[in-house]
């Protein structure tokens, strides 16, 4: 079977798997009253039983979401037998839109929809919403833990290494990278126990990613950067989870563009790295951005502060054998801002 076939496959599983954990969840869910279902001021849709929308808008804001993000229920359609819900999920400033599809009695809610009368590839499905963590259906489709992970359950190593998946315009990627960035500007021994990766695909020679051409030629700058100009790769970052514009940042990090533009040309030099980066992400099945994995295996940065600078050091403390010079640090403890500084661009 073709890596195309794979992940076709792939995203098949995944829709299966949330729509078989929210068969029987929703219908006998009964959690707090359906305020969430509709905006506070009266604005916001009513065109659904009010039963079936509150019950999953309440869902979703307990399960999806972080604590700073709500989800607000925009409006509703019928749709070849389902519910179509257009949603809102705001996040301190940043306003995003979504969709999800909704069986009348409920119990069964799908991130999106592939139209089996079209012909139409996988690849131009907008499977955002379900792969960019942190909205809608970005979480893991899965209850909250009955346990809480412990520093002492995480694997050890004499040479820890944090490994986080992102993409380059998801908002809650640029705020993972974003307190990396802090972390490393305040305990720079951190940046080399720390490898950011990428998700995406290598399709005839080409990278793709999930928010399209653009995310995709923006990944493969960064990965070039990484690998090939690595003390360039943080304050390039710094400066465009800020404004999002390459341009300017190249300049500002100072980095040497006539070499980037040739390792983004050549096959065997970034399109190379990428590949690397995209096989672990199967390996590890990382595909919602952020995705952190310490040493070898899958770790829940909510379980140690969130998506914050201290969670790097927190994580990576945790799993050395050794207590290093910046474990007696601590860093900023607050969730870092979502997406770019200076525009509410809205991929995800």
């Amino acid at each position: 079977m073709s890596g195309d076939q794979w992940r076709n496959l792939c995203f098949i599983v995944v829709i299966l798997l949330v729509a078989s954990v929210l068969i029987g969840v929703l219908g006998g869910y009964s959690g707090i009253s359906g305020a969430l279902a509709h905006r506070a001021d009266g604005t916001g849709a009513a065109a659904a039983p009010d039963d079936v929308t509150a019950r999953t808008m309440d869902y979703i804001n307990a399960n999806f979401l972080g604590e700073e993000s709500v989800a607000y229920l925009e409006g509703v359609n019928e749709t070849n037998g389902v519910y179509h819900l257009n949603l809102s999920v705001v996040t301190g400033e940043l306003v995003q839109q979504s969709d999800a599809y909704l069986t009348k009695d409920g119990k069964m809610l799908f991130p999106f929809f592939y139209n089996t009368s079209e012909d139409t590839p996988l690849s131009t499905v907008d499977t955002r919403s379900l792969l960019c963590s942190g909205t809608v259906a970005g979480e893991k489709p899965v209850p909250e833990p009955t346990f809480q992970v412990t520093c002492a359950d995480l694997p050890k190593a004499d040479k820890p290494v944090l490994e986080v998946f992102v993409v380059s315009y998801c908002p809650f990627g640029t705020q993972m990278q974003r307190a990396l960035a802090n972390a490393v500007a305040k305990a720079p021994e951190l940046g080399q126990y720390i490898k950011v990766r990428y998700i995406g695909d290598v399709r005839k020679g080409n990278i793709t990613s999930m928010h399209g051409e653009e995310e995709a030629v923006e990944n493969l700058r960064q990965i070039s950067i990484r690998e090939e100009q690595p003390d360039r790769y943080w304050p390039y970052i710094s400066c465009f989870i800020k404004s999002g514009n390459a341009d300017e940042c190249l300049k500002n990090a100072k980095v040497d563009t006539k070499k980037l533009k040739i390792s983004m040309n050549e096959p065997d030099r970034a399109l190379k790295s990428a590949q690397v980066d995209f096989n672990l992400s199967d390996t590890y099945r990382a595909y919602s951005s952020p995705t952190l994995v310490l040493n070898g295996v899958e770790v829940d940065e909510f379980s140690f502060g969130g998506r914050s600078p201290d969670v790097a050091r927190a994580l990576l403390c945790c799993g050395s054998n050794e207590t290093r010079a910046f474990c007696n640090q601590t860093l900023d403890t607050n969730n870092a801002a979502v997406g770019f500084a200076d525009q509410a661009r809205q991929y995800c």
